[in-house]
């Protein structure tokens, strides 16, 4: 009965393999602020609810967490920046961030 339970909550919940971290940028050349960035690439042929999801680092346990409604379609890439990417990035041909936030 035990592995019946456990077949059925591994085909009802597959791990989502599909969220690799990309690039990132960590120290840009031209700021300490508003310059930092995170790629996340969904590698996967469906879709990943990234909702919540959260960042850690050295100095905070959930330093960056992702907005509500937050859906990393099937091979596509989310980037992460830090507040006034879109103004401070180092190279301006770069993207502008799908969601930023301050990055300690």
């Amino acid at each position: 009965m035990k592995k019946a339970i456990l077949l059925m909550l591994l085909v009802c919940f597959p791990a989502v393999e599909a969220l690799v971290f990309n690039q990132v940028l960590y120290d840009p050349l031209k700021t300490e602020s508003g310059g930092e960035a995170i790629e996340l690439l969904n590698n996967e042929v469906f879709s990943v609810d990234i909702s919540d999801y959260f960042i850690s680092t050295e100095r905070s346990e959930k330093d960056i967490i992702l907005p509500k409604n937050t859906v990393l379609r099937a091979s596509s890439k989310f980037l992460i920046a830090d507040e006034g990417w879109n103004l401070s990035k180092d190279n301006s041909l770069w993207r502008n961030a799908d969601f930023e936030t301050a990055m300690t």
